[in-house]
């Protein structure tokens, strides 16, 4: 006889000698030593706390809980796999009846015969078994791993009801995820749970191969497949049972795992261009080790890559793509020699950062702009290509697109000088007219281009510091300004580039004493689009000399 036998020999002796003692007692008696007996045994559950099991491949691990008394409301048994499919069932051995010499083996042995099935479900992710009604007596849980071995996590209780907990967490997470204005970072965001938050921490975890379902999965995963080196877990373990919570961080490869108590956010770093990135949060409770899935988003750092043709303006939508796109344009073979590239930008809504650089060189360094900026490439070399890099500069702002037109050659649209302000010549400011300057357009096809100053009355009951902002949004200005009725004053003028003129000034009158206006100048080519400069908020003289 070996020794597994000899033990349970010994095991069944007592386990008989125990309930044949309790022969006279009445049955509620039998089930307490049951219990007594049964907290001896390694594979007995103890209630509301997780406890973790190794299981073999094709090997079936038996665990039991004895129920004493009949005030049971509920009975809730939760087995999470770590690594492979299993297929598990929860059984009920009842009442063991007065005077009922038991043997522990027969029990074990003999349950699929006259037990009853409470419960059966194979799945490698977490699954719930829960009844409104729990029984008084013996409970068998039976798992078999079926692919490889693993550990499993087993949680049994009889006052929480896991499956409500679940559903409640899950309901409405709303995690999401805020770019960064630094490169290769990212915000994620959640909202607070509804648990108690003194009770809890959240954990997070980042990686790039896989969404991962449980805490449990994510060991295996910085484990491999043999759950026997358990050299990182003394690590995890120590985090997760940490009840600061705070700022604990473990990473492996490609795995980051970080834990904290009262913060709702946590900032990716590194993030490298091209790969994509799944984001899991875990909700702790942090007395029973419990872990439940809060939420889980993914996001791909990947840049939207586009041709750009010559003359031809293409709307490139910024929030679809992340906030980042690169815009390739190739140089004829063919050209001037005193032939520049220009690339006419127009931000819809915000700013937005760009950069232009030709086989990895910069060639025009890293800028903000907002509402419209002309970038110009001298001398671009022949047949080489030149890749413009737009980014969302602040991922608050409500930009959506950006509207682009590179070309070499003559376009429609009027070349807006570097310096897009305009200004008041204060000397010549009146009670009922002020007088304003601007840089022309530039037009090397010396064209005629026409001016248009507007001057719209900011009223006295308008809070002036929200309703002035000097960058105009450009994009769709046309229609804007023809379903625009309220230019107190609007004064147009021809421009011939043959005036060499340096500064443009206009007056402009009929305006009240004492009053503010906001002027807008605007400029366009004939049969082009209307593009204008910045506003300039002024105000006349309160009295007439």
């Amino acid at each position: 006889m070996n020794r597994a036998d000899r033990i349970l020999v010994l095991v069944s002796t007592t386990l008989s000698i125990i309930l044949s003692v309790a022969s006279a007692e009445n049955s509620n008696t039998d089930v307490t030593k049951m219990m007594a007996f049964l907290n001896h045994f390694n594979h007995i559950v103890k209630e509301d706390s997780l406890i973790r099991y190794e299981l073999k491949r094709h090997v079936t691990g038996r665990y039991f809980m004895v129920v004493p008394d009949t005030n049971t409301t509920s009975l809730t048994v939760m087995i999470t796999p770590c690594s492979s499919n299993v297929s598990w069932s929860v059984y009920h051995k009842g009442d063991p009846g007065v005077g009922a010499a038991v043997n522990l083996i027969q029990i074990i042995d003999n349950y699929n015969n006259d037990d009853h099935e409470m419960y059966s479900a194979t799945s490698d992710t977490t699954r719930v078994f829960s009844t409104s009604s729990g029984y008084r007596g013996l409970y068998i849980i039976q798992v078999t791993a079926m692919d490889r071995d693993t550990f499993i996590e087993l949680f049994v209780s009889r006052y929480i009801d896991l499956k409500k907990m679940t559903l409640r967490l899950q309901q409405n997470p709303r995690i999401r995820l805020q770019r960064n204005k630094h490169k290769n970072k990212m915000t994620v965001r959640w909202k607070q749970s509804l648990i108690d938050p003194k009770e809890i921490q959240y954990c997070i975890v980042v990686n790039s191969v896989r969404d991962y379902a449980c805490l449990c999965e994510v060991e295996s995963g910085l484990l491999g497949s043999d759950p026997a080196q358990d050299n990182c877990l003394k690590d995890l373990n120590f985090m997760w049972s940490n009840h600061e919570g705070i700022n604990d961080r473990y990473s492996h490869d490609d795995i980051t795992i970080e834990c904290f108590n009262k913060r709702l956010s946590f900032i990716a770093k590194h993030l490298e261009e091209g790969k994509t990135y799944f984001f899991n949060l875990f909700i702790i409770d942090r007395k029973k080790m419990l872990s439940v899935p809060y939420g889980n988003i993914k996001y791909n750092k990947k840049s939207h890559r586009m041709g750009l043709r010559d003359n031809k303006p293409v709307v490139i939508n910024l929030r679809k793509f992340d906030g980042i796109a690169l815009c390739h344009y190739k140089v004829s073979e063919i050209r001037d020699a005193t032939s520049t590239l220009n690339y006419h930008l127009t931000p819809c809504g915000g700013a937005v950062d760009v950069e232009i650089r030709r086989n990895g060189s910069v060639v025009i360094p890293r800028s903000r702009i907002e509402g419209y900026k002309l970038l110009q490439v001298l001398d671009p070399k022949p047949g080489q290509r030149y890749v413009l890099k737009l980014l969302v500069t602040d991922p608050e702002e409500q930009i959506s697109r950006v509207e682009v037109l590179a070309t070499m050659k003559t376009t429609s649209l009027p070349l807006l000088p570097d310096e897009l302000r305009v200004n008041e010549y204060i000397s010549l400011r009146r009670c009922n007219s002020v007088t304003v300057g601007w840089i022309p357009a530039i037009d090397n096809q010396e064209e005629e281009m026409r001016y248009c100053v507007s001057a719209t009355l900011i009223p006295t009951t308008t809070d002036k510091y929200l309703y002035y902002k000097p960058r105009i949004n450009q994009c769709n200005l046309e229609n804007k300004l023809r379903e625009t009725n309220n230019f107190s004053v609007r004064i147009c003028q021809d421009v011939s580039a043959n005036e060499n003129q340096n500064v443009i000034t206009q007056e402009v009158y009929k305006l009240k004493p004492g009053s503010e206006y906001i002027i807008q100048v605007t400029v366009k080519k004939s049969r082009g689009k209307v593009l204008s400069y910045d506003l300039l908020k002024v105000h006349t003289n309160q009295k007439c000399l």
